[in-house]
């Protein structure tokens, strides 16, 4: 459902960006980046459902949105950072694509590591947002 949500927002919204982008250069660029970032940002902060759903206390898109509005700033910081990790991964990747053992392993644990810090991000997001348990 929330995937569904987003490409309802995400499809049309991503087609009028890309008219702008085309429009104005290296403007039309960094607004692109900047709405993705947004875009990220709120998907994040709704993303705390699936935690609740798997928990068997699910909620709705406005209560997660409701519990993590106050927050927005320090979600928007948390993405730019694990997008920049998953960007360095990448990057290390492509580098290592033509190394014959290297090429296949270092990406397998890149995306191990990576799920399993996504994970722990939303269930601590849901542990603080939600049952509004502290970070500290």
């Amino acid at each position: 459902m929330l995937v569904l949500a987003f490409l309802a927002l995400g499809v049309p919204l991503g087609f009028l960006l890309l008219g702008v982008v085309s429009a104005l250069g290296w403007i039309g660029i960094a607004l692109f980046v900047v709405a993705g970032v947004v875009l990220a940002t709120a998907f994040t902060q709704m993303a705390v459902t699936l935690p609740a759903a798997a928990l068997e206390k699910p909620i709705s898109f406005g209560e997660a949105w409701e519990a993590s509005i106050d927050d927005f700033w320090q979600v928007l910081l948390l993405v730019v950072l694990v997008g920049g990790l998953q960007y360095a991964a990448d990057w290390i990747s492509t580098q290592l694509v033509f190394v014959p053992v290297l090429g296949f392993a270092v990406p397998l644990l890149f995306s191990a590591f990576l799920a399993m810090l996504n994970v722990s991000i939303l269930t601590t997001l849901y542990g603080h947002f939600v049952e509004e348990r502290p970070i500290d």
